[in-house]
């Protein structure tokens, strides 16, 4: 119930830091994730897993990353699952962006749904990161299923869109000052400081052109979103969803 003795919260301004800065920000972490829940193949427990590899053995994954950061240091997390009986019954081979990257035994164990995670450490210039998956088996009856897949990558602070988040990793540090100017600001648009989700901030900044700076600090990671102040995010009904006996 709301208590109409209690004052509703209200998004405050946020004034953007009079210390020097250390750092200027003109690019941040791009993260993005594929992951999707369709089945629970060992039909226990609380992991559900996505994309089966059987019908179809090879399967790509583009992540679109706009605006990206030339030669950015990048890294590709997948995480899969088998019901092989061991580990010569085939290999799963991971492509990124065109390019063999490498080739890891089936995940296996002869008593229960085997898991495996792959870190893949690779440069990347591309708008799209193309991720490839290629289950090479010699038991035709063996399947795989992919877990999820966690892209993290560099992208340059230019607003495109209606609206997007970003945070930098690169600038957070003990007594860190930071910088940040976003490229292509919409004329309207504003930022929210949404590190603490729950108590959004505007964030107070001064606009050149079509830049948006401001200066914050960043001894701790923060989040920010900017919009255009115009299209905005909306929840749409995908179905209802029938009482379920779940167990932990």
């Amino acid at each position: 119930n709301i208590n109409p003795n209690v004052a509703p919260l209200r998004v405050q301004s946020q004034p953007s830091s009079t210390a020097p800065a250390t750092h200027n920000v003109s690019s941040y972490s791009y993260r993005a994730v594929h992951e999707n829940d369709f089945t629970n193949p060992s039909k226990s427990g609380q992991r559900w897993y996505g994309e089966e590899f059987d019908v179809e053995l090879s399967r790509t994954f583009n992540f679109p990353i706009p605006n990206p950061v030339p030669n950015a240091p990048s890294m590709a997390v997948i995480s899969m699952g088998s019901d092989s009986p061991s580990s010569s019954s085939g290999n799963l081979l991971f492509t990124i962006n065109g390019a063999l990257h490498s080739t890891v035994p089936v995940p296996s164990n002869s008593n229960y749904y085997a898991r495996t995670t792959q870190t893949l450490n690779f440069s990347n210039s591309n708008a799209t990161i193309s991720v490839k998956i290629d289950f090479q088996r010699n038991i035709p009856s063996v399947t795989a299923h992919l877990d999820k897949i966690e892209i993290n990558s560099r992208r340059q602070l230019y607003f495109t869109g209606s609206q997007f988040s970003f945070r930098d990793l690169e600038s957070v540090g003990a007594g860190n000052i930071s910088d940040f100017t976003i490229q292509n600001f919409p004329a309207n648009g504003f930022v929210w400081d949404v590190t603490n989700k729950n108590i959004p901030h505007l964030v107070s900044g001064q606009t050149s052109g079509s830049s948006f700076s401001f200066r914050m600090p960043t001894d701790n990671l923060t989040e920010y979103v900017a919009s255009n102040n115009q299209q905005f995010f909306t929840p749409s009904f995908v179905e209802k969803v029938n009482n379920q006996n779940l167990h932990a």
